[in-house]
């Protein structure tokens, strides 16, 4: 949750956030708490580091011209929340299939149509279970599914999926 803000926030040449502790709490729903701890992991991931001053989060391995997929935001928020982030509980396995669906998505989609074609199997080799894969889609109305594609023109299950 704490990485899709400071990815909203970053800079677009440098992959530099500036963002206080409170911006972040009340964009992600988050107590200072689960905040930290969530820090922390994306710390020890190595997949933010900190900024050179006080309530800077750097984007590890930005790069400009790309190997990063463009994350919606506008639809996302209302005021200065992510909305769907104040429903989560952080106890349900939808809530983290949901994220890491999301982020799949994003990462794949065209820039040129706003989708991504990607299949069940694709999914799967992400590391998402497939039973999850139905509710994870379905939380939140993150994506949306392209009902002009069937299964007997795709037989291989292929979804044609917009990030909103």
């Amino acid at each position: 949750m704490a990485l899709m803000v400071i990815a909203h926030y970053a800079d677009d040449d440098t992959g530099l956030a500036k963002l206080t502790y409170d911006t972040l709490t009340i964009a992600t729903s988050l107590s200072r708490a689960r905040l930290s701890h969530g820090l922390q992991i994306l710390h020890e991931k190595q997949i933010v580091h900190s900024g050179h001053g006080r309530s800077e989060y750097q984007l590890a391995g930005y790069r400009h011209n790309g190997g990063w997929g463009k994350l919606p935001a506008r639809r996302l928020y209302t005021g200065e929340s992510i909305t769907a982030f104040r429903d989560f509980y952080l106890r349900k396995a939808a809530e983290l299939t949901a994220m890491k669906l999301y982020l799949l998505l994003v990462a794949r989609r065209n820039r040129m149509t706003n989708m991504t074609h990607i299949s069940y199997d694709t999914m799967i080799e992400y590391g998402i279970e497939q039973i999850r894969i139905k509710s994870g889609l379905s939380l939140y109305g993150w994506t949306r599914i392209d009902s002009h594609r069937t299964r007997a023109e795709h037989p291989k299950q292929l979804r044609h999926l917009q990030c909103l």
